[in-house]
């Protein structure tokens, strides 16, 4: 059991953590940026005000007076995964509608049902025995505990992979993406995966050492601080660009495999294509994106990115670099006298920042941009 100490430490700290949590989830709700993102990411700070409210309940010996409130909240982890996931994909603009993601609730549904079969009503003693440490539980209950941590796991694995998939799309997308912003994602599926994974070395140490109450004190600690962090984070992030697909009124096939491209088609769009870079130069746009060149060739956005990604073998962001890297070549080239920096030229070829042009040069050809200029003199004063 807790001493008086301990027990007088979480509770002002639950309390606390309820109270700001209470209030990020109503100023989030009122956000209008990523607004049906942040209406989630709401929900789910209300859930944490509810579970620690309970957490209080729970300390100060109450929780027998109305023990169903202890189920129904210690079932919510089942949902903070899916939410964060599901705010994840709203946020990137992978799905629009919450309705298209209701699925993501079963797990949480079926242990509603499980409660209302064997736990909401059963004897005061049947919950008495499950709060006292030692007490007597049923294998089903405990089973219904110790896969929470497995559904936290799937859903941070999801929240990678979404990660990963939205910066792949932005590749296909848009010739410049250091101006995208994606480390606020990269914070969420890491802190996730921290948070479950403290989730799992408690429920280790409870099987190890027994039931501790200062185990699941711990996890809720560690989630108050990742919550917080995440709420207050949000606050402060800005509309995240969304990847356009298709012009309006075009539908957009659900993959590559069933274009209805033809093979003619594919060599005319892609000498098109090349004719267009070369003549028009658009790469030198540092800004731009697939469906502006989509609308210069003359066919759909996604005719394009799978002309670019599955004929060509290269994503939208490579294969407008690989130009610029040409362009930058030849300035470096007419700028015999060095009266520009190679930076100075790597913008006027379209880069929009250092990293971004050094990296695809080095890429591409092998060396940096200054290894290039000074082989550029060597064969220049050779001839």
């Amino acid at each position: 059991m807790f001493n008086e100490l301990y027990t007088t430490i979480f509770t002002y700290i639950f309390i606390i953590g309820a109270a700001q949590a209470a209030q990020l989830s109503i100023v989030l709700f009122r956000k209008k940026e990523n607004q049906l993102a942040n209406h989630v990411l709401a929900f789910t700070m209300a859930l944490f005000t509810i579970d620690l409210a309970q957490g209080v309940f729970f300390l100060s010996g109450n929780v027998l007076h109305f023990p169903q409130s202890m189920a129904i909240s210690n079932t919510f982890p089942y949902l903070y995964g899916p939410l964060v996931y599901v705010y994840i994909l709203l946020l990137t603009g992978t799905k629009n509608s919450v309705s298209k993601l209701w699925y993501h609730g079963i797990p949480f549904v079926l242990v509603q049902i499980y409660g209302v079969l064997f736990f909401y009503f059963e004897s005061p003693e049947f919950y008495k025995s499950i709060v006292t440490p030692g007490g007597n539980t049923t294998w089903h209950f405990i089973l219904i505990g110790n896969l929470i941590p497995i559904s936290g796991f799937i859903y941070t694995a999801l929240s990678v992979k979404a990660t990963i998939n939205y910066r792949k799309k932005i590749k296909e997308t848009f010739s410049n993406i250091e101006s995208i912003n994606l480390s606020w994602l990269v914070q969420i599926a890491g802190g996730t995966a921290v948070i479950w994974s403290i989730v799992l070395i408690s429920y280790v140490l409870v099987f190890v050492s027994g039931d501790d109450p200062q185990f699941a004190a711990g996890i809720y600690i560690s989630m108050s601080v990742f919550m917080f962090l995440l709420g207050y984070k949000s606050l402060r992030q800005p509309q995240i660009i969304y990847v356009e697909a298709e012009r309006e009124g075009e539908e957009k096939p659900e993959s590559y495999k069933k274009s209805g491209l033809s093979e003619d088609l594919v060599k005319d769009s892609i000498i098109k294509l090349n004719l267009v870079m070369l003549e028009q130069k658009p790469h030198l746009n540092s800004e731009l994106k697939l469906p502006e060149l989509a609308e210069m060739v003359g066919v759909s956005n996604h005719n394009l990115s799978e002309i670019i990604n599955r004929h060509m073998g290269q994503t939208f962001y490579d294969y407008v670099n690989a130009f610029r890297v040409e362009e930058v070549k030849k300035l470096i080239q007419e700028d015999t006298e060095s009266r520009f920096t190679i930076l100075a030229l790597g913008y006027d070829a379209g880069f929009s920042s250092k990293s971004a042009f050094y990296t695809a040069f080095k890429k591409a050809t092998g060396i940096t941009p200054a290894q290039f200029r000074n082989d550029a003199r060597l064969h220049s004063n050779a001839s």
